[in-house]
């Protein structure tokens, strides 16, 4: 293959090169250097029609075959090793060529192209399109990473000027960050030099209201009255008394008698009462009278004393403090706003009633406001939701980690919170305010807390269990302390540092402080290990029989699920492993698709009983990781990793044959999942027989129907309906005979998925709303809630309910980014690819599809990574551009083949495309031959709506034919097909392309109107548009 230079055009002999496009233009078996090739040849044939003896459009013409010849030899070479970034730059280089070539089909014929070329509007025209080719080829080189491309110097400067470019911005957004750092660092030092000023309101404040309100009201009465702001650390009680000061009703009722005082340098009576006489200009001796008079006034004033606690705690100060406190309450017309961690108020001051709760978490709303308010991220990431549950929306948490965000992304954030936890959490200065474990360490020096032993050990027990404990069952876990554990919970209470939780009986603590406690004052091993015999013993209550009818006892689960994974992760972190802990991993592996902890959980299970020696178990956990797991990326790896534990299960001695039957059955199940998403579908339908064979024999009725519902999911998509109904009828009639409800959920699904490929929208919804509710009622916010909602907006999607669609996609998006599935985000993001699509933002589309696409070039299979370049095919198709579309749609087509099995599935869908795109390049019979083996493929596999859009399509090329008799019939049969469906988009399509066959002006109006309609049900105003555009053609 040549290398190129800029002396190279001047020798290279054009008609070697073109006979080598043309070669691969014909022979080529594979899409992309054919598509180049194919464009590269029509430039040339359509600039010998157009020009001729011009300098400048030879030139261009030259450059684009010796490129294109180059990049279609370098993309032959590297056929085996397409990678996302190769995609994205051939699709590029493709759509520059399309570019260039329907230009020069614009231009003039030869009679007139001398006098034409010689303006300089032509001459512009043509620099232009050789820049663009200089900027494409740019792009192309950094993208791909061609080394074998040698670039002209005017192409090396343009890749070094970009990189230079680049290198610039991101220094410069880094000193713009530095500066405002460095000017929010004078900003502080210039607050805090102004003591005797009020201090602004929290411009970042949400979710309080309820409180300021209450507490303006009280103090603003006409009598004499006191409120205090309690809570735990972090909670923003500070913010809470300075909304309150500087609220309008407070600023009207005190105006210049308002005063704030921080008392977290106050360690002692002596320095309060210090405090207090410097804030009042106090000169000489400081005593309780000369202040009461400073603060005497003949109109109402208010003193807030800001983390009283901190002269208050000691028990050797409270009694003195508490009398300064008292004398103060007594000043005339002075009302006191007091903030104070914990949940104890002074004694002595008559507190208004009723007392304000101390301060909770926000609710979620308020969290997300704040975050964003400080972050400014899309309101809508998905990694949102799970970032804010990890901090329990404490505030200053919550303002602390949106900081970090603002050149952080939430997905960055939370791998490094699984890292770093609180010690993130900072700004950087040495204040409780500005930094969570300073905040916490604060509460835990409290003095009472010190002199209540046991108080610690109930904080490190509950520090464990993110779902709470109930005193209760605090009592069971504790070995002879009982009798103290009432006191224990009272000062933890008093503290803040734990609270009961609404609508419950247990007691939890918030996040930052759980892990702070877990990092820096871990439990105990005594402790620990009744901790963990407790829940050991808890999962033993597990339904093994799958049918899950004790409601109450599901729900006892559910509700400790955190508690029990977080517990576990403890027990394997153990040098010795545990083998009760593996076996009860193992019993819980049906809910372990709740939680993301099973993420970490699995694999040390795994790597616990292969350190024991024991093959049964160890399949056994792998067999339950694979169901929960990033099952995209580790197929290949279960496989092998099952695939050597057979064959070392051969050699267990000891273990019962059921036992060992039911861990066969189990990697079967596995195995087959694995080659169905391999395209090996036959050995996928064996695989499950096997399982199905064991299962039946031990009677084992839950597994046995799941398994026969994955075999009708892959009957499917071999294109056998009728197997795949018997299949799934199977599973029905096996959950309704021994009352299987999580299994029924899964049937849903699967009914979904089928009714949804069958084209039937309005039974694929109704299934799918009954596997989110049975899901719901089961398993809670689980993977396969989450999977039922992405299916959901999938089918809300084929209805033309976008707004719909984006909504479930968006609370599935919310529910995978929980649970840390990366593999389903993907998926996720794949199919709001096609949302985007249908939304009419193609670039947005393109760019989905590439970011799954480099996900699974690691991680995925074939069938991802071609399920990704068909939607780039699709966006260029919708686009325009053919060429460009048809080689993105011919390399999925052989993506999905690389197994060696043809999936039919798919290759109808690629056939359909490959139709749309042949008809675009004028290739009518071209067309005409993949329209109809795909709708045959259709027909046999009850694929209704792709079958509608292939007889449309060969509607489409007899209308193109001339042959209008034909054409109508081809749309007519497509609405008739379609019109009960509920696909709102494609019969209003349909009835538009009638317009083009109607039989009068007064049909085709009615087709007009028609159409109109189902486009605005289908959310499409493109669609409209063309309806109007259309209708005023009609019009004489």
């Amino acid at each position: 293959m040549p290398k190129l230079s800029s002396s190279h055009a001047q020798t290279t002999n054009l008609s070697i090169v073109l006979d080598a496009l043309r070669s691969i233009a014909t022979n080529s078996s594979l899409p992309y250097p054919q598509g180049v090739a194919s464009l590269a040849v029509e430039i040339n044939r359509a600039s010998a029609i157009h020009a001729a003896n011009n300098e400048a459009l030879d030139h261009l013409v030259t450059r684009v075959l010796e490129l294109s010849w180059s990049i279609a030899g370098a993309l032959q070479d590297t056929s085996s090793a397409t990678s996302e970034g190769l995609v994205r730059a051939v699709g590029k280089f493709l759509n520059t060529l399309q570019n260039i070539s329907d230009n020069l089909s614009l231009l003039p014929s030869r009679n007139r192209i001398s006098r034409i070329l010689r303006s300089s509007n032509e001459t512009t025209a043509i620099n232009n399109m050789e820049k663009d080719l200089d900027q494409c080829i740019s792009s192309f080189v950094l993208e791909s990473q061609f080394a074998n491309l040698s670039l002209s110097s005017s192409i090396h400067e343009n890749c070094i000027q970009y990189q230079d470019d680049f290198a610039a911005t991101v220094s410069r957004i880094y000193s713009e960050q530095a500066e405002l750092s460095r000017s929010q660092d004078q900003e502080s030092q210039n607050d805090a030099s102004f003591a005797s000023i009020l201090p602004p309101a929290p411009q970042v404040f949400f979710g309080r209201a309820s409180a300021v309100t209450t507490i303006v009201q009280q103090l603003c009465l006409p009598e004499q009255s006191h409120a205090a702001i309690l809570g735990p650390p972090g909670i923003g009680k500070t913010s809470v008394a300075l909304a309150t000061l500087q609220s309008p009703d407070i600023v009207s009722a005190f105006g210049d008698h308002r005063h704030f005082l921080s008392c977290d340098a106050f360690l002692d009576v002596e320095s309060f009462l210090m405090g207090l006489g410097q804030y009042c200009h106090i000169d000489g001796k400081v005593t309780i009278a000369r202040i009461a008079a400073k603060l005497t006034t003949r109109t109402r004033s208010l003193l807030v004393l800001d983390n009283f606690e901190t002269p208050w705690e000691p028990a050797s100060n409270r009694q003195k403090v508490e009398d300064i406190l008292t004398s103060l309450a007594d000043v005339a017309n002075l009302r006191l706003l007091v903030t104070l961690r914990g949940a104890e108020r002074p004694a002595g001051i008559a507190w208004k009633r009723p007392f304000l709760l101390p301060l909770p978490a926000l609710d979620y709303d308020a969290a997300k406001q704040t975050f964003l308010a400080v972050s400014d991220v899309d309101e809508n990431d998905l990694h949102l939701p799970k970032l804010l549950e990890e901090l329990d929306n404490v505030p200053l948490a919550v303002i602390l980690m949106a900081n970090l965000c603002q050149d952080t992304s939430c997905e960055e954030l939370l791998v490094r919170w699984q890292r770093d936890k609180t010690k993130m959490l900072t700004r950087g200065y040495d204040g409780r305010l500005s930094s969570v474990d300073i905040s916490i360490e604060v509460s835990l020096s409290s003095e009472r807390l010190n002199r209540v032993p046991l108080a610690m050990t109930v904080l490190q027990l509950v520090s464990l269990l993110p779902d709470g404990i109930s005193e209760v069952e605090t009592s069971k876990l504790l070995s002879g302390d009982v009798a103290r554990l009432p006191p224990a919970m009272s000062v933890l209470r008093q503290t803040s540092l734990i609270y009961t939780d609404h609508g419950s009986d247990r007691v939890r603590s918030l996040a930052p402080i759980r892990e702070y406690i877990q990092l820096h004052r871990p439990i105990g091993d005594d402790a620990l290990c009744r901790l963990q015999s407790y829940f050991f013993k808890f999962t033993e209550s597990m339904d093994e029989a799958g049918t899950f009818r004790d409601a109450e006892e599901t729900q006892r689960i559910r509700s400790q699920l955190l508690n029990v994974f977080t517990v576990f992760l403890s027990a394997f972190e153990s040098e010795v492993p545990s083998v009760e802990a593996i076996e009860a991993t193992i019993r819980m592996g049906t809910f372990a698709e709740s939680t993301g902890l099973s993420e970490k959980l699995l694999p040390l299970a795994i790597a616990a009983a292969r350190k024991i020696g024991d093959p049964r178990l160890e399949l056994d956990c792998i067999n339950v990781g694979y169901g929960v797991s990033e099952r995209g990326r580790s197929a290949a790896v279960y496989r092998a990793d099952v695939e050597r534990g057979l064959l070392a299960l051969d050699n267990v001695k000891g273990a019962s044959e059921q036992n060992l039957d039911l861990t066969r059955a189990a990697s079967f199940r596995g195995l087959a999942d694995c080659a169905r998403l391999e395209g090996n579908l036959e050995r996928a339908i064996q695989y499950s027989k096997d399982a199905i064979a064991l299962y039946q024999k031990h009677q084992v009725y839950w597994r046995l129907a799941d398994t026969w519902r994955h075999l009708a999911w892959t009957y499917d998509a071999a294109f056998e309906p009728k197997e795949s109904r018997r299949a799934l009828n199977e599973a029905i009639v096996i959950a309704e005979t021994h009352n299987l409800p999580l299994i029924k959920a899964a049937i849903y699904d699967t009914q979904a998925y089928s009714y949804e490929e069958q084209g039937l929208l309005t039974l694929a919804e109704k299934a799918c709303c009954e596997a989110i509710e049975l899901h719901g009622q089961l398993t809670g916010e689980s993977r396969s809630q989450a999977a039922s909602l992405c299916t959901l907006g999938s089918i809300l999607d084929g209805q033309g309910r976008l707004a719909e669609a984006q909504n479930a996609y968006l609370k599935s998006g919310q529910l995978f980014a929980k649970l840390g599935d990366t593999p389903n985000l993907t998926m996720l993001t794949r199919m709001m690819s096609g949302l985007a699509l249908e939304q009419g933002d193609f670039e947005l589309a393109k760019a989905r599809a590439h970011a799954a696409l480099r996900y699974y070039m690691e991680f995925g299979g074939p069938i991802h990574r071609a399920l990704c370049i068909l939607l780039v095919g699709d966006a260029e198709l919708k686009s325009g551009n053919y060429s460009t579309a048809w080689a993105h749609i011919s390399q999925a087509r052989a993506l999905f083949r690389v197994g060696g099995e043809i999936i039919w599935i798919f290759e109808a869908e690629a056939l359909q495309r490959l139709g749309g795109a042949t008809f675009g390049m004028q290739k009518r019979n071209d067309a005409l031959n993949c329209y109809v083996v795909a709708a045959l493929l259709c027909r046999r596999g009850s694929k209704r709506l792709l079958a509608s859009k292939c007889i449309q399509g060969i509607g489409e090329v007899y209308l193109a034919q001339g042959d209008v008799d034909n054409a109508r019939t081809c749309f007519m049969a497509t609405l008739a097909s379609i019109q009960y469906l509920g696909a709102r988009r494609n019969i209003a399509e349909c009835l538009l392309r009638l317009v083009d066959v109607a039989k009068d002006r007064d049909e085709a109006r009615d087709f007009i109107r028609k159409a109109s309609d189902w486009f605005q049900r289908a959310e499409n105003q493109a669609g409209e548009v063309k309806c109007r555009e259309r209708l005023a053609a009609l019009i004489p």
